[in-house]
């Protein structure tokens, strides 16, 4: 590709693209031209374009203008230390991802503000988190409540602006049954549909939109979700690996080992955990590969040179590192700790940002890059502007709500049941020394956990007092 603006493989880009608050100046000379006999006057117009930087922050630096439209990818159930970019050398399975994260403002100390989907959508669309804007929906059986009409999201706020808004994805959590799907002038998001197969709707999408107005696209892609069925490319290791008794290309047999997993002996989980991490980095490298191949798309190396992308993973997953599987019931670090960067090559300048970020900070951030007045209501941060020393997450399921508050040296987590699990419904790690959170060491005399105490209670207090489904056994120390 021989664009100005080249945004496949993450290439780093010379500063000359077009685009909003351009230096385009256009200069217009006069010069005599001798005609024969005769002197001619001849007017020549050129345009020279000089660069307009604008440091928004320390974090925040553009280049040359503003963008005009906005790509958000956001990525199911991908794991932060599944990326190589994050330190991840077992498989190479972000290469495309690890560009946008190097390339861009990559944000590697970010959160989920809860650990499922839509939760986490809502923060990431709304900039507030889920006690603020008055609505958590439960991880119970079934589809969650609808998400009320006076919260506004993502599309709606750049729809008001002017901007075609577009949605493509596969999670039936993203649309009508949610009532997430506002604000959007064209696409549907629903289950099943596969990253190759979302990837073409978006460049159809892309492809035949109105080219006179500025854009916004939400792209969701799925495949890393269980069950993990990869294509056989991507599988090679496992004629390496011992045969199983479960069929994880299904749900029916990644359920059964959820189930069994505990009563397998050493070696058959081990084997078994090999079976789960070749597919899963297989899933991921699926959704790499399918990122790569939207920006190799020839018809839209244009589009690219005036587009923010914005790359978010809604949680992660556990792997029974806490007796568990899957996601949506607590908030250790394999589920919660998050994925996210900005990413406008050559005219957004490339940071590594390690001070804590959420979901939240988003939608403020975008908005701070686009030049757009911040709304009053966004409880997130602008990234670069203030640094957060401790930060909350929230998984509702009515009496088994969990929560959890952290400052990034200490982790205090609590149950709003009795539910004996590690110990109790009250948690207490020192990340220092315990990253991996498998020693819970709670005592409610220690002084550090009651200064996270401090600063949880009034959050258990706060939703409990709106929440009249359950009521939380004994918080506090």
């Amino acid at each position: 590709m021989k664009a100005k603006c080249v945004l496949a493989l993450g290439l780093l880009l010379s500063a000359g693209c077009s685009g909003s608050d351009s230096g385009d100046t256009e200069v217009t000379t006069t010069s005599t031209v001798p005609t024969g006999s005769t002197n001619a006057e001849t007017q020549v117009t050129t345009t020279t374009h000089t660069p307009v930087p604008i440091d928004i922050n320390g974090a925040l630096k553009l280049t040359d203008g503003r963008p005009t439209n906005l790509l958000v990818i956001s990525i199911d159930t991908l794991r932060r230390d599944h990326i190589n970019a994050f330190g991840y050398t077992r498989r190479e399975t972000t290469p495309t991802i690890d560009q946008m994260i190097t390339g861009g403002v990559g944000l590697y100390n970010h959160r989920s503000c809860s650990s499922w989907t839509l939760p986490s959508f809502l923060c990431f669309l709304t900039g507030k988190n889920q006690i603020s804007m008055g609505h958590w929906p439960p991880n119970n059986d079934g589809l969650p409540p609808a998400t009320p009409d006076e919260i506004t999201l993502m599309a709606e706020y750049f729809s008001d602006k002017g901007f075609y808004t577009m949605l493509t994805g596969a999670s039936g959590f993203l649309g009508t049954s949610t009532n997430t799907n506002q604000g959007y002038d064209e696409g549907v998001s629903v289950f099943e549909p596969v990253a190759a197969e979302i990837v073409t709707d978006a460049i159809s999408l892309l492809e035949n939109r109105p080219s006179y107005l500025p854009f916004m696209m939400h792209m969701h892609l799925i495949d890393p979700h269980m069950p993990y069925s990869p294509a056989d490319a991507y599988l090679k290791e496992l004629k390496e690996v011992g045969e199983i008794a479960y069929d994880l290309n299904t749900d029916i047999g990644t359920l059964q080992l959820w189930q069994q997993y505990g009563g397998l002996g050493e070696k058959a989980r081990n084997i078994t955990m090999q079976h789960l991490e070749i597919r899963y980095d297989g899933e991921i490298r699926t959704v790499n590969d399918q990122i790569e191949r939207l920006f190799s798309v020839a018809s839209l190396e244009e589009v690219w040179e005036e587009t923010l992308v914005v790359l978010v993973a809604d949680h992660g997953e556990e792997f029974f590192e806490h007796e568990n599987f899957n996601h949506g019931y607590n908030a250790f670090s394999e589920i919660t700790d998050g994925v996210a960067a900005l990413y406008w090559p050559g005219r957004l300048a490339p940071v590594k940002v390690t001070a804590p970020t959420l979901h939240q900070d988003l939608l403020p951030t975008i908005f701070s890059v686009f030049g757009f007045e911040p709304e009053p209501l966004f409880t997130g941060l602008v990234v670069g502007d203030a640094e957060r020393d401790h930060y909350f997450n929230l998984t509702y399921r009515v009496e088994k709500t969990h929560q959890s508050v952290s400052d990034g040296h200490t982790k205090l987590m609590y149950r709003w049941d009795d539910d004996e699990l590690l110990g109790g419904p009250k948690y207490f790690y020192d990340l220092g020394v315990d990253p991996g959170e498998q020693d819970n060491i709670y005592d409610p005399k220690d002084k550090r956990v009651i200064e996270m105490w401090d600063l949880l209670l009034p959050e258990v207090e706060r939703l409990s007092s709106q929440e009249k489904s359950a009521t939380p056994l004994n918080p506090g120390p």
